[in-house]
């Protein structure tokens, strides 16, 4: 399930969340901030959440593809552009994902190593767990 984060840009799809870095890395591991702003998209159409800047091409930064069942989501994969790998994308984006189960109602269930380890480090999030 290995796709190339170049193909899927896509500039219709409304923002799940818009938020400054420092938003989410106030609860991340220590990585370097990045000063940019991001958004959050559910590209239902290749039924993936992406991690998008707020750049003129809106570039793809990570993404985690996902099959919605009722009120959960699997999470079966989770990539960042290789380029950008090691900048916390990735981290970010599971936060945004969970912050937005929690105001919808819905659960992740993690099936990927990254989105387990994810959710295993953040004991506050585990109810959003299925």
């Amino acid at each position: 399930n290995n796709r190339n984060l170049t193909e899927t840009k896509s500039h219709h799809h409304t923002p799940l969340f818009l938020f400054p870095m420092h938003f989410i890395y106030s609860q991340a591991r220590t990585m370097p901030m990045p000063s940019p702003e991001y958004s959050i998209i559910d590209n239902k159409e290749l039924s993936q959440f992406e991690l998008r800047d707020m750049g003129p091409d809106a570039n793809l930064l990570s993404f985690a593809t996902y099959a919605l069942q009722g009120n959960i989501y699997s999470i079966p994969h989770v990539e960042t552009d290789p380029a950008r790998r090691g900048e916390g994308f990735a981290d970010l984006l599971m936060e945004g994902i969970l912050d937005f189960c929690e105001v919808s109602d819905r659960r992740i269930m993690p099936i990927c190593s990254f989105a387990r380890e994810h959710m295993h480090l953040r004991p506050h999030r585990q109810h959003l767990q299925a």
